[in-house]
């Protein structure tokens, strides 16, 4: 049977780059190396074939500043410049993540959608069956997370199948 993982991430960030390494890592979610022998060729070009892997990168659509007596308007160009550069900055993430994936030897499908984090991840997994949601955590605590919230606290508690938060350890820790 076919494992559906869904792996949600900001974008192509250090967070995202170490959840990925980790979940290649310890979910065996890794085709063999295109290094293997000969006798393993036919293994090393193949996906893996119980699971299903799709990264989630999750963009928050850019919303019209409201600027006081200055507001921009929808057709203004500075905010057709902004709504451009934003999806500039989305389609290389998305391509940034899709060679993540080949380079960890990991089968994975990118999507991209816009919205809230939170709900769009839980729908998401929820809508394609996923049997695991995996997300990071920047470790936020007390009144930062009281205020800013915390997507994979959200997820624990809302998401229809089991969660995994991973949380990079700080370099010297």
């Amino acid at each position: 049977m076919t494992r559906k993982v869904v792996i949600a991430v900001d974008g192509d960030t250090p967070e995202a780059v170490s959840l990925l390494e980790w979940a290649a890592r310890n979910l065996s979610l890794r085709t063999q190396a295109k290094t293997a022998p000969a006798e393993d060729a036919a293994r090393a070009t193949s996906p893996m074939p119980d699971a299903q892997v799709i990264i989630l990168f999750v963009s928050r659509p850019q919303q019209l500043p409201d600027w006081g007596p200055y507001p921009l308007k929808a057709d203004d160009k500075l905010w057709k410049d902004i709504l451009a550069e934003d999806e500039r900055r989305v389609e290389a993430a998305t391509a940034a993540l899709r060679e993540r994936a080949d380079r960890l030897h990991m089968p994975a499908t990118v999507v991209t959608l816009p919205g809230d984090p939170r709900t769009v991840v839980a729908d998401y997994a929820l809508a394609n069956g996923a049997d695991l949601l995996v997300v990071g955590s920047r470790g936020l605590s007390g009144a930062t997370q009281a205020l800013l919230g915390s997507v994979s606290s959200y997820l624990v508690a809302h998401a229809a199948c089991p969660v995994v938060v991973y949380r990079a350890l700080a370099e010297g820790a």
